[in-house]
């Protein structure tokens, strides 16, 4: 076999590979490469699972690295110089009391399952599956599902599906009565992103962004960032930056498939033992509550679905979750 012949025999094979290589990337069978929200939520389940968390030196560098880019870029984009990630991975530790974390501070929890936080200042909340928290300030809050506040501020919150807040940046209120009558601007409302939707009663001086839906009822100087489905009662100097590029990706939340079950309404008071959904299927209604198997309208267990479970219940959506991965429901609007 001659050396010419050979060679090109070699540049045949080698341009086959590089076109079957591209064909195998352009395939839509194939799933795309982990975003890094689901990358972050894989070392936070593998860190619950092994304790690693506790241990005094435990970081994690690309965490603290994405998101120092994604405020850097809602800083940018918004112009607002009061952005900042909130607390430092070097600030907190396991061993914080966490009876004085709404006092002192400096408390890391990382959690598989969901979580229920009273009162936090200067923490950081890492959470493979949702969590409900009180009174929280200036502290990273991050979950795989839902995430759901009732008073905030200054807070970095991502949610994989939703996040639900009655008040957001309240502090600000106090600061527009301030002395001699002078107004300053909002700058208590945390950074607030969702892969699928939020809901807040009371938003002032917030940032956030989710794709699917933003629910807002009383709007002072929020900005809203790459988030097209905008609903506000009453609003007063927001801003619509449409053309946000996160540098932070959080793949779009899937729903619960309409073939499945529909839901018609979601029940969520404050005592959470009368918590529930209710569903229908064939047109029959019926009611799930928070644990019980995806059933059909005959309380049997649902084909393909032995493993999914109703996993929490907020106001506005609720998820279904196998415990490595959640769905999310929401109400007709």
């Amino acid at each position: 076999m001659s050396h010419r012949f050979t060679t090109a025999l070699f540049c045949c094979l080698l341009i086959s590979g590089l076109f079957s290589s591209a064909a195998q990337a352009d395939d839509p069978k194939l799933p795309p490469p982990p975003t890094e929200f689901e990358l972050l939520i894989g070392r936070i389940r593998k860190a619950a699972a092994s304790d690693e968390w506790r241990k005094p030196e435990w970081k994690d560098d690309k965490l603290s690295a994405s998101l120092d880019k994604l405020v850097a870029a809602a800083k940018a984009t918004t112009g607002k110089p009061s952005l900042s990630v909130p607390v430092q991975l070097k600030d907190v530790s396991a061993t914080a009391d966490p009876r004085l974390a709404g006092i002192q501070g400096g408390l890391l929890r990382v959690v598989k399952g969901n979580t229920d936080v009273g009162f936090a200042a200067k923490s950081v909340f890492l959470v493979d599956g949702s969590i409900r928290l009180g009174h929280v300030s200036d502290s990273i809050v991050i979950a795989r599902g839902i995430v759901e506040i009732a008073h905030g501020n200054r807070n970095l919150i991502i949610a994989g599906h939703h996040v639900n807040a009655s008040f957001d940046g309240m502090d600000g209120m106090r600061g527009r009565a301030g002395a001699r009558g002078v107004a300053p601007p909002l700058a208590d409302g945390g950074l607030i992103v969702s892969g699928g939707s939020i809901n807040i009663s009371h938003a002032h001086g917030t940032t956030c962004s989710a794709p699917k839906q933003i629910d807002i009822s009383h709007a002072t100087e929020v900005a809203f960032l790459a988030s097209p489905d905008l609903k506000m009662s009453h609003q007063q100097g927001c801003s619509d930056h449409k053309d946000f590029a996160t540098p932070f990706p959080i793949p779009v939340s899937a729903s619960l498939p309409g073939s499945v079950l529909t839901v018609k309404q979601i029940v969520a008071p404050d005592d959470r033992t009368q918590q529930l959904l209710t569903v229908e299927r064939n047109g029959m209604e019926y009611v799930l509550r928070p644990g019980a198997k995806l059933v059909d309208e005959k309380g049997q267990p649902l084909a393909g679905w032995a493993n999914w479970s109703m996993g929490f219940i907020t106001h506005h959506a609720a998820v279904f979750t196998d415990g490595q991965e959640d769905l999310c429901v929401r109400p007709p609007r």
